[in-house]
């Protein structure tokens, strides 16, 4: 008997290597336009969770200046800087933890005044600025007679980090990012192990910003930490606190939440020549960074600022500064200037930026 073939059984092949290859090829499309749109999805919510830090460090201020009456000072250094200390104390993000429900690392700090009340020293009584003189050199004199950072200062603080920060949590021994590097453990062994922080405080335009060390402000002419009623500006049109997440120029000044470290711009920046935002470099090359005193963001295109009506606004990296030299006269010509000053006098429009 002859086999009939069974007609319902239809022949089997393979996919050839032209197939095989159009599919991967297809896929390997698909994905490439896939990734930027994830990418940029995540990036919005970093940027997202960002803005939310700031506001809520803005809301921790205004409930500092509730109860005290003034915002907490920039860095609680000597208002002398022939005492040596004027860049090393305690910083304002210690000063407004009990705000930030962080009462007990607060409480483990071996803060030695009252934050607030009258300086007690021979040249500045009466100013009324956060932070008595025992607080002087605070950082470099505990680990002077302890042999160890600050207790407490090694605790990361959500609230101080922006998700899309490639910073350390802690600051190393040895700091490299691009070609920017610096040995802490030989230069700032007190620092090796803080908790680093995203965010600064402004000290701004000729030291008439938000936010200042004692030193400032006594150089300056004020004699309080800055209260509501002295931003004259306005305070929807004057700057409190900006993202400023790089180490400096020389990889040497890693930003805290904790105070300063042998610098200032550990946790100020400044809004005057030649600081511009994000410092004319990128996160890839620290080292070419315009100045120290410069705000940074890990955002592209600008950074994100807190206002001090507690209001967050993202400036562009390229906003008119107004400055092409380093100014003969203390006059804001330029709206990061103005921004970062509260009595120049010049309101900026939140149109303008």
């Amino acid at each position: 008997m002859r086999h009939r073939p069974n007609k319902w059984k239809s022949s089997e092949r393979g996919f050839t290597i032209i197939e095989l290859l159009v599919v991967i090829a297809i896929i390997a499309i698909l994905i490439s336009l896939l990734l930027p749109a994830v990418q940029q999805a995540r990036e919005a919510a970093r940027r997202t969770q960002c803005k939310n830090n700031l506001k809520q460090l803005g809301i921790a201020l205004h409930n500092y200046h509730d109860i005290h009456g003034m915002f907490p000072t920039g860095l609680s250094g000597s208002p002398d800087d022939n005492f040596g200390c004027d860049d090393d104390g305690y910083a304002w993000g210690v000063m407004i933890l009990p705000q930030l429900e962080q009462t007990n690392l607060y409480q483990t700090l071996p803060i030695t005044a009252n934050w607030v009340g009258p300086h007690t020293g021979t040249t500045e009584t009466g100013m009324g600025f956060i932070g008595g003189s025992a607080n002087y050199c605070a950082i470099r004199g505990h680990y002077a007679a302890n042999g160890t950072i600050i207790p407490g200062s090694e605790t990361v603080i959500k609230a101080f980090r922006c998700p899309s920060s490639a910073l350390p949590d802690r600051i190393p021994p040895v700091y490299s990012q691009g070609k920017a590097e610096h040995n802490y453990a030989s230069s700032n062994p007190h620092a090796v192990g803080m908790a680093v922080s995203d965010y600064k405080y402004c000290g701004g335009f000729g030291d008439r910003g938000f936010g200042a060390k004692p030193r400032d402000l006594f150089y300056s002419g004020r004699a309080f930490n800055t209260r509501i009623r002295d931003i004259t500006d306005g305070t929807s049109n004057t700057i409190a606190v900006g993202e400023s997440a790089y180490p400096g120029i020389s990889g040497n000044e890693l930003p805290t939440w904790m105070g300063g470290v042998n610098s200032d711009e550990n946790v100020l920046f400044k809004t005057q020549w030649p600081s511009t935002i994000n410092a004319g470099t990128t996160p890839n090359d620290f080292s070419a960074a315009i100045d120290d005193d410069c705000p940074f963001s890990w955002h592209t295109g600008g950074a994100q600022f807190l206002f001090a009506d507690g209001s967050v606004t993202f400036l562009s990296e390229n906003l008119d500064t107004g400055y092409k030299t380093e100014p003969t006269t203390w006059v804001a010509d330029g709206i990061f200037e103005a921004l970062g000053t509260i009595d120049d006098g010049l309101p900026i429009s939140g149109d303008a930026f």
